[in-house]
């Protein structure tokens, strides 16, 4: 989670300023969050622990399939869509902003 602020706060830096001071605290957020969010996901695979006997679960599914290549574009489509769908305030700052967009998807 720290990893994901501290990129998500570079990212935030690195662009431009935003319009107003309000558009800049809601793109700096959802950057933070999407952030965070992006460096968690992959550690969900924990949920498939239950399916391998005990120590194998943990030194087979642990930094698995979640943690490959393979899986980064579906991984941050899912995200995108969780996010699309729970925060109306991203669909804005999305369709509005092009710094914003640039921002989340880095």
């Amino acid at each position: 989670a720290l990893v994901g602020v501290a990129v998500g706060e570079c990212i935030d830096r690195l662009l431009p300023p935003a319009v107003d001071e309000a558009q800049g605290k809601l793109r700096r957020k959802m950057i933070l969050l999407s952030s965070v969010a992006a460096n968690n996901f992959p550690d969900l695979d924990f949920v498939l622990n239950p399916l391998l006997p005990k120590p194998l679960a943990y030194l087979l599914m642990h930094r698995g399939h979640t943690h490959t290549l393979l899986f980064v574009l579906p991984q941050a489509l899912l995200l995108l869509l969780l996010f699309w769908l729970v925060y109306p305030s991203f669909r804005s700052l999305l369709k509005n902003d092009r710094e914003s967009k640039k921002g989340i998807f880095l």
